[in-house]
């Protein structure tokens, strides 16, 4: 079941990101050290997909599988040092690149269909 834990808005745009847990850990693909954390609870696994709807109609997609987020220490003023050694650190760079590739493949897509939509402006990107 996915989870919407990031969007944005304009006025003909939107970039929505979700994130969902995998039903299991693949070993072929993570190593046993990575899985044992994850198991313990100081990793967690998920899988980002973001999606980009222009006036409501999905123009672009992307997927980034097997993002890891680790654990840190908290420091040793935290109020929740008494109950955790540790908490999960989510790393937005995942989310921000999954976002940049469906940013990219909607810009592709649309300009393929430009002539069809008059009133569509696309900034140029470099």
């Amino acid at each position: 079941m996915s989870q919407m834990i990031w969007s944005f808005e304009t006025k003909d745009f939107k970039v929505v990101c979700e994130a969902a847990e995998p039903r299991f850990i693949d070993p072929l693909v993570h190593s046993q050290e990575v899985i044992d954390a994850i198991e313990r609870g100081d990793a967690m696994l998920t899988h980002l997909h973001a999606r980009v709807y222009w006036r409501g109609e999905e123009v672009g997609h992307a997927r980034k599988i097997d993002c890891i987020h680790g654990s840190a220490p908290l420091p040793d003023d935290s109020e929740y040092r008494h109950a955790f050694d540790s908490a999960v650190v989510i790393d937005h760079g995942h989310r921000h690149k999954v976002a940049r590739w469906a940013v990219s493949d909607a810009r592709k897509t649309l300009a393929k269909i430009r002539s069809d939509l008059p009133d569509l402006h696309l900034r140029q990107t470099t």
